[in-house]
């Protein structure tokens, strides 16, 4: 059975998968512009990646209580997921016009 600490290692192992795919995109197809790793990008990456599973987890509470429930134990991933969707939604709403 899937317990909150589960569904963290999950997230952080997404996380870590995730902040691999740009440098292994740069290597393979001999991108010389810019570096394999990219502080930014890897921090970037890392942080979608690790919101991947506790997102997935929040849509899946609609069809399941146990979903629920494990969604409520697995505090941390939901509160980088949480944080990350707010700074995100936040950055839209107050981001700058001339973007659009």
């Amino acid at each position: 059975m899937l317990d909150g600490n589960v569904v963290d290692l999950l997230s952080l192992a997404a996380g870590a998968l995730c902040m691999s795919i740009r440098p292994l995109k740069r290597f393979f197809f001999k991108n010389q512009l810019k570096s394999l790793f990219n502080r930014r990008d890897c921090i970037f990456d890392f942080l979608n990646g690790t919101t991947l599973i506790a997102f997935g987890l929040l849509v899946a509470t609609a069809f399941s209580n146990r979903f629920l429930y494990l969604a409520l134990q697995s505090k941390l991933s939901i509160a980088i997921a949480g944080a990350v969707g707010l700074i995100f939604v936040c950055g839209e709403f107050l981001g700058d016009p001339s973007e659009a």
